[in-house]
């Protein structure tokens, strides 16, 4: 996992050669003006555009990836994000077709996401977004680049 400030992203260039796609995409854009849903950018990395109020941690699932490595970061709102080792986590099956596998762990660090701020979350990185900050639900705008692995 990487969370650090958009304005060090550059640093971490070198991590994976598709990481640049994300970079400019969110370095030349309002995040604000974009429409909420997917869109296809270049070599096979894929923005989704959520708007959504954020949960109670007791309604927020654990989840990890195995195709794809999340770029987080929003445009509006702060979320509580929840952070595990897949491997102390018990897993349900991986479900291929949607990349996506529901974890379970009785023990998580937390960060705190906000605009300016963003957090790369890797195959093994099992995380818990959309968490509510202080248990008080608010409404986000957030933008996760599924980078191909």
């Amino acid at each position: 996992m990487i969370f650090d400030k958009i304005q060090n992203f550059k640093l971490y260039a070198g991590v994976h050669p598709r990481f640049e796609v994300a970079r400019k995409f969110f370095a030349d854009t309002k995040l604000e003006t974009l429409t909420t849903g997917r869109h296809e950018l270049d070599d096979g990395v894929v923005l989704i555009v959520e708007d959504y109020r954020t949960r109670l941690p007791a309604d927020c699932g654990i989840e990890c990836h195995r195709k794809n490595i999340d770029i987080q970061l929003l445009a509006r709102g702060s979320e509580r994000i929840g952070v595990v080792a897949r491997t102390e986590c018990k897993a349900n099956p991986y479900d291929d077709s949607k990349d996506y596998q529901q974890l379970f762990s009785d023990r998580m660090d937390f960060i705190t996401l906000a605009p300016g701020s963003f957090a790369v979350f890797f195959p093994d990185d099992g995380h818990s977004p959309c968490g509510a900050i202080d248990g008080s639900p608010t409404e986000v705008r957030k933008l996760v680049f599924k980078v191909p692995v």
